[in-house]
């Protein structure tokens, strides 16, 4: 059971807690990662009672520290890192609570400008060492709800199992924001190994990781798609090695945090062990814009146009349909067309100006004919997209004139007014000589 808790003193007696923010009317327990980064679980709050959907309620224990408290999960404490971030750490670090209604604001001492807090943005949302500055601020909440879980607290999470393809019957088996953590026990990295499809993607020289699809086989022998997500060099290995993976290559990339993201499933934030060069050699793109636009729409979910075609770029055209949006902060933005001849539509996901006027991009419009520099093309989550794509010309609708269209009105009502006219005298016609 759980009991609300709004008395700091009563909590710094120590105890587990669940602990919860409330944003939107939703709810969201924290949850320690491995990377270090506290995660948002939804949960369910009735009352005293907290509830979550799968998994185990994430519970922190709770004991005196200095002038406050530490939060440890079992295995870690949690520790400001820096700006925005927390870690996990071996040594405890304290943190101060102050009032707020039944909740409290929870501040580290390592830096007073920094507390916990959930953060959404742009449909994502985790908790952070965020500046307490923002307090307020719409996307933030800063109120930290503390339950007190009474009694045993178990683990109901199974063992994860050890054979290859029943890991990948488990992960694959994971729902929309789930990890595999949270429905199964297990301790350091998760290690398989698959053959590259595709190239690697969003190459990050300042992180030094970067992003490639792979494919595994579950149980039954059935090739599934994941994605390594910021895969970065391991032991004995350089960025080149990441950098240059492409399909065919097998591969073995080893991770602790593994999830279902939005459909995609990947490991995040982890490591290549070994690459061994592949010998597959990919047909060439079709030339054909019809067989081009086949081959996009044949994409399932997950998959990438470079999985199946060697090619460095193409153009692609069509007419704008829908909302525009541009980024000054990004320099970059979204926008669908409806590629000519066709009726399929095609997202352009965060385009860049290339050569055209930025002022002449912020302009466009639904209607707009558009031509993009295509190199990376995907199926997310159904939606079949261009991925950075160059636009390289632009030509705007042709406007209604205002003054034609008033003429085309008086034309036709001038039309129909005639119209009545001769069926009125039609009439009189006839009644006349009905008359004699």
């Amino acid at each position: 059971t759980t009991t609300k808790v709004t008395d700091a003193a009563t909590i710094k007696a120590g105890g587990n807690y669940v602990l919860v923010a409330k944003y939107d009317g939703n709810y969201y327990a924290v949850k320690n990662e491995v990377a270090g980064k506290p995660a948002a679980v939804p949960v369910v709050v009735s009352g005293d009672t907290v509830s979550v959907s799968s998994g185990n309620l994430p519970v922190w224990t709770v004991a005196a520290s200095g002038d406050g408290i530490s939060l440890n999960d079992g295995t870690n404490y949690l520790a400001y890192s820096s700006s925005t971030n927390f870690k996990t750490s071996t040594s405890a670090e304290d943190f101060t609570l102050t009032a707020n209604g039944d909740a409290f604001k929870v501040t580290s001492t390592a830096s007073t400008s920094r507390g916990l807090a959930f953060q959404w943005n742009n449909g994502n949302y985790r908790f952070g060492a965020y500046a307490t500055s923002n307090d307020g601020a719409e996307g933030y909440s800063f109120d930290i709800m503390f339950f007190k879980v009474s009694g045993t607290v178990t683990d109901t999470r199974q063992d994860l199992p050890t054979a290859s393809g029943a890991i990948v019957d488990a992960i694959f088996g994971l729902q929309a924001g789930e990890k595999l953590s949270d429905l199964y026990k297990y301790e350091g990295d998760i290690t398989l190994t698959g053959v590259v499809a595709g190239s690697t993607e969003s190459w990050s020289d300042s992180y030094h990781n970067g992003n490639v699809n792979f494919k595994v086989k579950d149980s039954t022998g059935a090739e599934k798609i994941m994605q390594a997500y910021r895969l970065a060099a391991g032991t004995g290995l350089t960025a080149d090695d990441v950098k240059n993976l492409t399909t065919g290559d097998t591969v073995t990339i080893k991770g602790s945090v593994v999830k279902n993201f939005n459909g995609t499933y990947e490991f995040e934030g982890c490591t290549l062990v070994s690459v061994t060069k592949g010998q597959v050699q990919l047909p060439a793109l079709p030339t054909e814009k019809d067989d081009i636009v086949d081959a996009i729409f044949d994409l399932a979910t997950g998959e990438t146009l470079d999985m199946y075609y060697d090619y460095e770029d193409f153009t692609l055209s069509g007419t704008i349909v829908g909302e525009t949006s541009w980024s000054d902060q990004h320099s970059n933005g979204e926008l669908t067309i409806k590629i000519d001849g066709t009726e399929k539509e095609l997202l352009a996901y965060r385009f860049v100006a290339g050569e055209i006027d930025v002022d002449t991009v912020k302009a466009l419009t639904a209607g707009d004919k558009v031509t993009f520099k295509v190199e990376s093309v995907k199926n997310y989550n159904g939606t079949h997209e261009m991925e950075y794509p160059v636009l390289t010309a632009v030509e705007k609708a042709t406007p209604k004139d205002p003054d034609k269209v008033g003429d085309d009105t008086a034309v036709v009502a001038m039309t129909t007014m005639m119209v009545v006219a001769v069926a009125a005298l039609a009439v009189l016609v006839i009644n006349k000589k009905r008359m004699f």
